[in-house]
């Protein structure tokens, strides 16, 4: 009776397996401590999304998540996530067999955002292109975690549309890269 699964403590709060005599509701909503829907009580709405947000953002060195190739002597390193990830890696192959220095990461995790990883890996580059099936929604976080160390490029595609290795070859051509 004393239970409380959503009870606002440091941490991971301890959760029965379904079916194990507790009742409990799940539900994407705000809700109390004891896991009940309560969307008209800013406090609860502050509490939950509060707690929830600081226990992510504490462990954001375990969070982040980072693949890379051939950044440490890249003079172009390609940010990209998602899909266009594929296309990145075929441009970024082609351009190392061109004699191009041209690295990538692959951003695993987008919140929180990987910003010491993108600027660590991007320490050594003179631009950063950034390629999303977005309008730039990465490529201001990307901007921002270069710090101005590198020139940060967009190559942006909407319409549900990828990126092609191609499009992504004449930007760097573009860029100038080495």
């Amino acid at each position: 009776d004393d239970f409380l699964p959503f009870e606002n403590v440091e941490g991971i709060n301890p959760m029965p397996s379904f079916g194990a005599g507790f009742n409990i509701h799940v539900t994407g909503l705000t809700h109390d401590e004891r896991g009940y829907p309560d969307t008209n009580s800013p406090e609860t709405h502050q509490t939950l999304v509060k707690r929830l947000c600081n226990k992510v953002l504490k462990n954001k060195d375990k969070i982040c998540s980072v693949q890379s190739e051939n950044c440490e002597d890249a003079d172009i390193v390609i940010v990209s996530y998602g899909a266009p990830v594929r296309s990145v890696i075929t441009a970024t192959k082609e351009a190392r067999a061109n004699g191009k220095k041209v690295g990538y990461i692959k951003i695993d995790t987008p919140w929180p955002f990987p910003d010491e990883q993108i600027k660590q890996l991007t320490k050594n580059a003179s631009d950063v292109l950034v390629v999303e099936m977005n309008l730039g929604q990465m490529y201001y976080e990307v901007d921002r975690a270069v710090n101005a160390t590198a020139n940060t490029h967009l190559l942006g595609v909407i319409g549900g549309l990828l990126p092609t290795p191609e499009e992504i070859l004449s930007k760097i051509e573009e860029i100038g890269g080495n």
